[in-house]
């Protein structure tokens, strides 16, 4: 993941894991609460 590299390289390690997962939750919490399936198109996108 390249844009993980260039985020590492900009920032600590310990900031882009709490990133990483504060944007996971996010997306836990909007696919537990409406009941959609994750759209994986978007990652492929990215």
């Amino acid at each position: 993941m390249p844009w993980l590299a260039a985020l590492l390289s900009r920032k600590s390690a310990r900031l882009v894991a709490v990133a990483l997962a504060n944007g996971l939750a996010r997306i836990i919490s909007a696919v537990t609460t409406t009941g959609a399936a994750f759209r994986t198109q978007v990652l492929k996108r990215a």
